[in-house]
């Protein structure tokens, strides 16, 4: 298993000795990833570096883009990069690039552009005074100067012709040409209405698109967080797709990864536990909106009302508002004014596996009762099949356990080996109806969606509600399914499947 990266402490002034500052000069020169590392005390001088995976694919693949360029070797694509927030994406391309560029190409020629102008002008600066540091003018000072007349924090350019221009995305760049177009965050995460989104596509379209000083060797590099599905990048994967090379580097596993092989590095289904851990992921679903979480977060924004399932849909309650007993069944049989005692229900949907790319085992125990369900709990384990044989009694004494309860579990082939296993072990264990089951997982959340709308779900008061509920609020879009999995093959049986039996009558 692959482990995350130590930190990276700031760097040490350069060596001294002659050959050992060679040797430094040139790595720094020849390698962009080491540059970025060495520099990161001119920047964040108060922060140390934690260094992760996506750090030197970036600076890879965009030292290639820059070596290519220089050499005036043809392009192929154009870079679109999706990536969360808060991933060092800015500082690598907007701050950096044109430092350790102007190394080796001090003629190239740069437009830089976000969706303020404020945060254009702030990495302009940021690499400005990266040059002006005495590190980099102590090692790369010979490789250019400033010219005096065109030296601000919006526009500046040397004595080799390199030159950066930067501007925003509802600016104008007429008269400006460059090598390398840069699009660092191109739409404002806090605008929601699609007038401006249209209005970013078309200046791109009209205004940015032709600025490249030659086409078929500049390149176009966007990279964002995706916030809405007609985002600068939504608009160019639906316009030509063909253009582009989509990288696409979720904050959790899923298959919207680009290129797929990026999915081998990431530790525990995660791409950034440092910085991103389970923890704090599970934190963000509670803040962000399910839209917001998906785009931002994982890549695959949906419109506003795209996910099926909305947390406000669950009602939740404590045990003390409970309409049944969940003390003793001897407490009703021996007082007619009690509340009623009920059996419950438990819902298996297995992996059996502990491979961390296979869905956990869930189950979920719940009960229906006046056309209403109540769940109590909902966990999800990775477990192999005897492990969940193992921890199948445990859960089920601690989840008010009779003799009256049933499990339910999918007919899969480990399916009927669990049922027929819980069985000899005492339990009631029943298959899930083929039909239910053959219907399809999208085609069963859509059957639950009025059940859920119109609040006959409730969720009694415990830590677990947050993660059920996240779960199924950013469905389709989240790497696993179990707890949406078990609360539709419930209300298929007693919502649906009731009121069909009563529609027949």
């Amino acid at each position: 298993m692959r482990k995350p990266r130590k930190s990276q402490k700031a760097s040490s002034p350069p060596p001294t000795n002659q050959e050992i500052v060679a040797a430094y000069r040139y790595e720094l020169k020849h390698n962009f990833y080491f540059f970025f590392k060495e520099s990161w005390h001119i920047l964040e001088p108060a922060t140390d570096l934690e260094t992760n995976w996506h750090h030197k694919y970036l600076c890879d693949v965009l030292q290639h883009e820059i070596e290519r360029i220089g050499e005036k070797r043809p392009k192929t694509l154009d870079l679109v990069i999706n990536i969360p927030f808060r991933s060092t994406k800015s500082t690598i391309v907007s701050q950096m690039l044109l430092a350790w560029a102007w190394i080796r190409f001090p003629h190239m020629r740069f437009i830089t552009s976000s969706y303020a102008s404020r945060l254009a002008t702030r990495d302009a600066k940021k690499t400005r005074d990266l040059i002006n540091s005495p590190w980099y003018q102590e090692l790369f000072g010979n490789s250019f100067e400033w010219t005096t007349d065109q030296n601000v924090k919006t526009e500046y350019e040397n004595d080799k012709r390199g030159k950066r221009f930067v501007t925003s995305t509802d600016s104008n760049v007429t008269g400006e040409g460059g090598d390398v177009l840069i699009f660092d965050d191109p739409n404002n995460p806090r605008e929601k209405r699609d007038q401006n989104f249209e209005k970013v596509n078309q200046t791109y379209d009209d205004v940015f698109y032709s600025r490249l000083n030659d086409d078929k060797i500049g390149i176009r590099i966007i990279i964002q967080q995706r916030i809405h599905e007609n985002d600068l990048t939504g608009h160019i994967l639906g316009k030509y797709p063909e253009t582009i090379q989509h990288i696409v580097m979720p904050a959790e596993l899923s298959e919207d990864i680009k290129p797929p092989e990026l999915a081998d590095k990431y530790v525990d289904d995660l791409f950034w536990p440092w910085k991103f851990s389970r923890e704090s992921l599970e934190r963000w679903a509670r803040v962000l909106s399910s839209t917001a979480y998906t785009g931002q977060l994982q890549q695959n924004p949906q419109a506003e009302k795209g996910n099926i399932i909305q947390k406000e849909w669950f009602n939740i309650i404590t045990e003390a508002e409970l309409p049944f007993n969940l003390g003793n069944a001897d407490d009703y049989e021996q007082d007619e004014d009690a509340l009623p005692f009920l059996g419950t229900d438990i819902w298996i949907d297995g992996a059996y596996t502990e491979k961390t790319s296979n869905d956990p085992t869930g189950l979920m125990s719940c009960i229906f009762y006046e056309n209403h369900l109540y769940i109590f709990n909902a966990v999800d384990k990775r477990m192999e099949l005897f492990e969940l044989l193992k921890y199948f009694p445990g859960f089920a004494e601690s989840n008010y356990h009779t003799a009256r309860d049933k499990a339910y579990i999918e007919p899969k082939a480990s399916g009927k080996s669990i049922r027929s296993m819980l069985n000899k072990m005492g339990f009631n264990c029943i298959e899930i109806s083929n039909d239910v089951v053959s219907v399809g997982k999208m085609a069963r959340v859509k059957d639950a969606e009025p059940t859920l709308e119109s609040g006959k779900v409730s969720l009694v008061k415990g830590p677990w509600n947050d993660k059920f509920i996240n779960q199924c609020a950013i469905f389709p879009n989240g790497k696993h399914d179990e707890h949406v999995d078990n609360l539709c093959y419930a209300i298929n049986k007693y919502f649906i499947k009731t009121r069909e039996r009563h529609l027949s009558l």
